[in-house]
């Protein structure tokens, strides 16, 4: 049996390494997508941005340009997924808590659907997202309205 102790102690060691794990593998997403570079070249484009030489041109541009958003915006969506995760199965003390038990994901994929099937999405490209996002939060109201009745998060978790 493992003591808590050891299991506490452990974490920092886990997450340290978790860490170093998404920096190397953010720095291979930088090589390799649409244009694969090579090591020397990123790591030339990369030491270029460090100091601040903002002159890119050719594959340069290419990871600057392109392959950097593409991972930075890649951790910043894993990152917010990971924290929206972690608050919604602290809220219902459940670690098997996910989006589809409150009706999220259900009231989204919803209302996206019929914006693309009413031909409404390709009018603007913000509607379908605005829309599966008002989806997602008016499912979420409708089933917090229902489950407040009772008072507690167990009983939101059985109206949904």
């Amino acid at each position: 049996m493992v003591s808590l102790t050891t299991h506490v102690s452990s974490r920092p060691r886990t997450l340290g390494f978790l860490a170093v794990a998404a920096l190397v593998l953010a720095f291979v997403g930088l090589m390799v997508g649409p244009h694969s570079v090579p090591v020397t070249d990123t790591l030339r484009v990369f030491a270029a941005m460090l100091v601040g030489d903002g002159d890119f041109v050719g594959s340069d541009a290419v990871i600057y340009a392109v392959q950097v958003p593409r991972v930075l915006v890649a951790l910043l969506v894993g990152a917010g997924l990971g924290v929206a995760g972690a608050a919604m199965q602290g809220v219902f003390r459940d670690p098997l808590a996910e989006p589809g038990i409150t009706g999220v994901s259900s009231g989204a994929a919803t209302v996206a659907v019929i914006l693309i099937v009413t031909g409404l999405a390709s009018s603007h490209w913000l509607v379908l997202p605005v829309g599966a996002f008002l989806g997602a939060l008016g499912a979420l109201l409708i089933v917090h309205a229902y489950g407040a009745r009772a008072g507690s998060t167990s009983s939101l978790l059985l109206s949904a």
